[in-house]
């Protein structure tokens, strides 16, 4: 069962016409900007590569005299497709020769699974960061708890006392009229 698999398998990559059937992902899409834009991560491109290169080695498929250029053809699209630069290079010149296979498939604009596709991406990208970044970060904030100094910040004057009075005088006034009007009448002066 795995030899037939194996075999297919390398039938499959030897019959590919592009780097992402090679590996066996959706080729790019066009975004609502118009610009070619593929929905896979650098975890799922490894992963594919890893699994894909393992099934189809020269030396674990040996009766099949392909499988040497097979998986020279996996060996060259993880390349491609792993570097940022030639990889959005190879994707314009993929959207330049099928762009209007390209518009088919996604309804000019992108088809329901594709904006679930980007969606989920943009939140495995928050988890990714929260994982990686603000969850340590609260932890260390947590551990090392950061006690603000409060400065006692003096209650302005009311504007119903003289400006030739002293300071005390200013405070003494100011307190009997709260006293006065929390109790009632003056208890201390």
């Amino acid at each position: 069962s795995n030899v037939i698999q194996r075999e297919g398998a390398v039938e499959r990559v030897m019959k590919a016409t592009n780097h992402f059937e090679v590996l066996g992902f959706d080729p790019p899409t066009v975004s609502e900007g118009g610009r070619p834009e593929w929905l896979v991560t650098q975890q799922e491109l490894k992963t594919r590569f890893r699994k894909l290169s393992v099934f189809v080695h020269p030396d674990r498929c040996h009766d099949n005299p392909q499988a040497s250029d097979a998986f020279d053809k996996v060996r060259k699209a993880h390349d491609l497709l792993s570097e940022n630069a030639s990889r959005e290079a190879y994707m314009l010149q993929y959207h330049k020769e099928h762009r209007d296979t390209m518009l088919r498939a996604t309804g000019s604009g992108g088809s329901a699974s594709v904006r679930e596709r980007r969606k989920q991406m943009q939140k495995d990208l928050v988890n990714d960061f929260n994982h990686r970044v603000a969850d340590p970060l609260i932890e260390v904030l947590q551990k090392k708890r950061v006690v603000v100094p409060r400065t006692r910040v003096p209650t302005p004057l009311s504007s119903d006392s003289d400006e030739s009075d002293s300071e005390e005088e200013k405070w003494k006034a100011k307190l009997t009229k709260f006293k006065k009007k929390r109790h009632g009448k003056s208890l201390f002066f």
